[in-house]
């Protein structure tokens, strides 16, 4: 998909821009659920994560926001959408579940959003 996006001129940036954003808030919200259910059972934490590096499932969508940024010139754009869809998780924001109840959810990952601003600076 990088490489697609990367060389073809014939797509809508804006619609695809929007799109791999709110795929992104939907891998990092995921994410997250996965990290507070294992955290809840440490013996299903190799179940969770069954791929080799889970953390590449989460930044596919944003690495190729930022690849459509760069080729079509819409940094801001994507930028916003990144800043409007992010989960408030990796805010470090209080999380409350259903009536105001307060989830018991881990830190974000440290890795994930050094791996996200990472992206930002090597794409701007």
């Amino acid at each position: 998909l990088e490489g697609f996006l990367g060389r073809n001129i014939y797509y809508d940036a804006s619609r695809a821009c929007l799109m791999l954003a709110a795929t992104a808030a939907n891998a990092v919200s995921d994410y997250n659920e996965m990290r507070v259910m294992s955290q809840h059972s440490p013996a299903s934490e190799k179940s969770m994560f069954q791929c080799e590096h889970p953390i590449e499932n989460v930044l596919w969508p944003i690495r190729c926001l930022f690849k459509i940024a760069v080729t079509r010139d819409c940094m801001s754009t994507a930028l916003l959408l990144l800043n409007g869809t992010i989960p408030n998780e990796l805010r470090c924001l209080e999380n409350h579940g259903g009536y105001g109840v307060s989830l018991d959810a881990p830190p974000p990952s440290l890795h994930l959003c050094k791996s996200i601003i990472s992206m930002i600076i090597a794409s701007s």
